[in-house]
């Protein structure tokens, strides 16, 4: 037998049979069910996914509104800005020093072991440049400015620079120099005899009407001068304030 005669021989055992044909009908008729299922699912599985995407962009969009969206964008840029410019972190609580407390506990204990130490003069009787008394809290004026500078010397004690000489040049030699001066407060007390309060209040005309109108309006303060609102500077209380009158500055009692 040729080869062209087995090809063809091959060919002709090749092709189906009738019964070949029902037995793939049959298989086809056996995977429909299965096939109709799949494609149930895929259909459901779509419209259920439809339905998910569309309330999900329904509930996004009522959760972001406007009020919203503005806070987003405003938050972002905020944390530009400090992705930027980053905050300068001060020293903490802990860190920070602690508050100190004053060296002495008031003007008189200033005078006694501190500047009646260390500021020392020849203050006696005879001696007639320089006038000392021992009971100087007595002068209402001595005892103001020794207070003054017992609070000078509490501030800038705890310097580490020039404070220390700022306070000796600036504020212990103006203060003594004005004390001790034989025309200042002590001028008529003695260390041998003491205090003498011969001072008298420095006259005012309280009777002339230029002072009573001044008078008029008192203020808050009872002594003829207002208190500017914006400021701590009194001011005589009849004078009108574009006239730029002299300022008298107020201290605390």
């Amino acid at each position: 037998m040729t080869t062209t005669e087995k090809t063809v021989e091959n060919t002709v055992d090749a092709q189906p049979t009738p019964a070949t044909e029902t037995a793939a009908d049959v298989t086809a008729l056996l995977d429909l069910p299965e096939m109709i299922d799949g494609s149930i699912k895929r259909s459901v599985t779509s419209e259920i996914d439809a339905v998910a995407k569309k309330i999900a962009k329904d509930a996004v969009k009522d959760m972001f509104t406007e009020d919203v969206v503005a806070g987003m964008v405003e938050a972002a840029r905020h944390q530009v800005e400090l992705a930027l410019n980053p905050p300068v972190e001060g020293p903490s609580e802990e860190e920070a020093e602690p508050k100190r407390e004053n060296r002495y506990r008031d003007v008189v204990d200033f005078v006694d072991n501190y500047l009646g130490v260390t500021y020392r003069r020849d203050v006696f009787d005879f001696e007639p440049e320089l006038r000392w008394c021992p009971h100087w809290a007595l002068h209402a004026e001595a005892k103001g400015r020794l207070h003054a500078l017992w609070m000078a010397f509490e501030h800038l004690r705890q310097g580490k620079n020039l404070e220390q000489a700022q306070f000796w040049i600036h504020y212990v030699d103006p203060t003594m120099d004005r004390l001790l001066d034989k025309s200042g407060p002590f001028r008529h007390c003695s260390i041998s005899k003491g205090h003498k309060d011969t001072y008298k209040k420095l006259p005012t005309d309280t009777g002339d009407p230029r002072i009573a109108a001044v008078a008029v309006n008192t203020g808050a303060t009872g002594s003829g001068w207002v208190q500017r609102p914006e400021s701590r500077v009194l001011v005589p209380s009849g004078w009108d304030a574009e006239r730029k009158p002299r300022e008298v500055r107020g201290f605390p009692e």
